[in-house]
């Protein structure tokens, strides 16, 4: 933990744009897995399936996406214990909201098993991103050392070995995944973290990255026919995704166009760049909001049986409604911020950093 404790993050309005877009894809495919991913099969290879499964394929960007960003700003910064703790104040307050309101609406048995999810969130299974995130930020300060302690070269061939064990493997061989990575751990994410470090510090070279993120996706989709009308003239049933494995190398590859593509737009306007950085440190309440389990069921709220397989039908209803839980989880996370000013949470972290840093200067001078 570095002794500096001055040092800010500087938000750059592309990279938070980036963000909420990342936010309101991860609930576009949330809701596509409520039922538009199975209503499309029954258009295997038509229209309606291929459409379907590219908007989602386009959306899968968005979990790596949050990592990089995260890994891009964290890299260059000092370690701040107060970074667990308003990590975990965050989301014990949408747990323990979402108890208090089930037990009052919808008749939720009172148990140990509930209160132990709600207020203990980030060691429970209540969100699986952040308890994997917040094993990521705990682990960052070895991270960061090890990261600028490597060359140029060294940082690539430390990427392509993470690549080729958590990504290569399990994409081609995926039999062996759970031996490897399944694209929801931590491996996984110290994978993500080294390349958007590699990105910070380096630099991203690629030519038209908009283009090829969507031509990625383009191919993926394609794959998941392709592979699909194989296995269904095979085996006579459709198994597997084609190559659309959730930690896979080609979703690393769209993943980083689209990040370059955003790195290279400017935001000039100083007021609308005010507007996206306020709206982009509300986005992870979108995540909490629509992914507690006391929150109403997303196949409940798309009710995408109505569109049948059609998908001029599906894909405008989740878009909508994608939109509609982004705006309520950002008014969630400012309301939530503003109770933290009641409760007066920065200088509570404050305090904790100069607690911890007085006490690493004390280890450090015993001999």
């Amino acid at each position: 933990m570095s002794g500096n404790l001055s040092v800010k993050k500087e938000r750059q309005a592309n990279l938070e744009l980036l963000r909420m877009l990342s936010m309101y894809m991860v609930v576009v495919m949330h809701l596509f897995a409520t039922g538009a991913e199975s209503l499309a099969e029954a258009d295997f290879g038509g229209i309606s399936y291929f459409a379907v499964w590219y908007v989602d394929t386009l959306c899968h960007a968005a979990d790596i996406c949050f990592i990089l960003i995260s890994a891009y700003f964290l890299v260059m910064l000092p370690f701040r214990l107060s970074r667990l703790l308003r990590l975990w104040l965050m989301v014990l307050f949408y747990t323990v909201s979402g108890l208090l309101l089930s037990f009052a609406f919808s008749h939720t048995p009172f148990s140990r098993g509930n209160l132990l999810y709600a207020f203990f969130p980030v060691t429970s299974s209540a969100y699986w991103f952040i308890t994997q995130y917040f094993l990521l930020v705990s682990i960052s300060p070895l991270l960061n050392r090890l990261i600028r302690s490597l060359t140029k070269q060294e940082h690539r061939r430390a990427i392509l070995l993470l690549m080729i064990l958590f990504s290569v493997i399990p994409t081609f061989f995926f039999w062996s995944d759970s031996y490897f990575s399944d694209g929801f751990d931590l491996p996984w994410l110290v994978t993500i973290y080294f390349v958007g470090a590699y990105i910070r510090l380096h630099g991203l070279s690629i030519r038209r990255p908009g283009l090829k993120y969507f031509a990625v996706a383009l191919f993926l989709t394609v794959s998941r026919v392709v592979l699909g009308a194989a296995a269904i003239r095979l085996t006579g049933s459709f198994h597997g995704a084609g190559l659309l494995y959730h930690g896979g190398l080609f979703y690393m590859v769209m993943t980083v166009c689209l990040f370059g593509a955003f790195q290279r737009f400017e935001i000039r306007n100083e007021l609308c760049a005010k507007y996206i950085n306020s709206v982009a440190s509300c986005a992870i309440g979108v995540y909490l909001l629509h992914k507690n389990r006391f929150f109403p069921r997303l196949a409940e709220l798309a009710r995408l049986e109505e569109c049948g397989n059609r998908f001029w039908r599906i894909i405008p209803r989740v878009l909508s409604l994608a939109l509609v839980i982004f705006v309520l989880g950002v008014a969630v996370e400012a309301f939530r911020k503003q109770l933290a000013r009641l409760y007066r949470e920065k200088e509570l972290c404050a305090r904790l950093d100069r607690k911890a840093e007085a006490l690493l200067r004390r280890m450090d001078s015993t001999k």
